[in-house]
């Protein structure tokens, strides 16, 4: 099973941000969807194991979406894709393939 690190970092001097990749923990900030320059305190809050598993039985991509923001779908008027590989929910902005 591969390790999943879960990076730390604050934002701006005011906010802490989280993000995920596998296999290496992100020391510079460069796959947090953030501009690396506005980080600092840039670590590792903890790591675990993943193994992940499709309703049918299958292996999920170690490169497929992973949640790491609760929110109610319900309560937002819309989401958007972009050509880029990102998407915005509830005001955040995702980018897939970066974990």
């Amino acid at each position: 099973m591969p390790t999943q690190y879960v990076n730390k970092a604050t934002l701006n001097g005011t906010s802490t941000v989280y993000w995920t990749t596998t296999g290496a923990p992100d020391t510079t900030g460069a796959q947090s969807g953030y501009s690396p320059g506005n980080l600092t305190n840039i670590g590792v809050d903890y790591t675990t194991s993943v193994s992940a598993t499709s309703t049918s039985g299958s292996v999920v991509s170690q490169r497929s979406w992973r949640t790491v923001y609760d929110v109610d779908f319900s309560t937002l008027p819309t989401q958007t894709f972009s050509g880029n590989g990102s998407v915005t929910i509830g005001g955040k902005i995702w980018y897939y393939g970066k974990c």
